[in-house]
């Protein structure tokens, strides 16, 4: 099962400052820390350089089985949470 943390978003930031490196923090309704991002590569190159601010007026929190104790599964690229 894939969970899509878009709906649960507050507010964060995602920044391609240093090349070759994206990084960042999400805020989630229902959870006391962020969650901090670290990719790597490049937006593409309309945003490439480029830090982007979010933030979302209506977050859901996200269910109680894959809140905290979600299974987290890192890639050479990316994280996976199921």
């Amino acid at each position: 099962m894939t969970i899509h943390l878009s709906s649960a978003v507050i507010h964060g930031h995602l920044s391609n400052e240093i090349p070759g490196l994206i990084s960042g923090r999400l805020h989630l309704a229902g959870n006391p820390a962020p969650i901090l991002v670290q990719l790597d590569g490049d937006f593409l190159r309309d945003i490439s350089g480029c830090r982007i601010d979010f933030s979302n007026p209506l977050p859901e929190v996200l269910p109680a089985e894959v809140a905290p104790g979600a299974v987290r599964k890192e890639r050479k690229n990316s994280m996976w949470w199921y």
